[in-house]
């Protein structure tokens, strides 16, 4: 009996010991776990702040994109302003300054040249106009 009791004694401190090692590998696993959660935490309020500063850039953008469409649009009106304005009334006058009528004398017919000297200006100056 002496000898089955101190099989058991051995027994149960065998098993003591592996609670206590079981015990610390337990509490070690939960510090892991709350650091680890607290890590998590800590990622999704990061997560959270990049997404409000990308929703917050996307505004930024579509705003600007919207200001950069509407000066587009006014500078598009603008040029097809000059142009029409280029059509309608500098066409005339510059075909009107290529030519000048020549009269020769007053029973003949006037004859229709060009006026080197105002092509020559006119093409000169042209550039402002295209």
């Amino acid at each position: 009996m002496t000898e089955a009791l101190r099989e058991a004694q051995s027994a149960n401190k065998d098993l003591t010991r592996s609670v206590n090692e079981l015990t610390a590998i337990r509490v070690q696993l939960e510090g892991e776990r709350d650091s680890l959660a607290a890590e998590l935490a800590d990622t999704r309020d990061a997560l959270k702040e990049a997404q409000a500063r990308l929703d917050a850039a996307n505004g930024a953008l579509s705003q600007l994109r919207s200001e950069m469409d509407a000066r587009l649009r006014e500078k598009d009106e603008e040029i097809d302003s000059i142009r029409y304005v280029k059509t309608f009334t500098l066409k005339p006058f510059l075909d009107f300054c290529n030519y000048h009528v020549l009269y020769v004398g007053r029973k003949e017919e006037p004859k229709i040249m060009k006026n080197p000297v105002l092509v020559a200006r006119i093409n000169l100056g042209s550039h402002y106009f295209q």
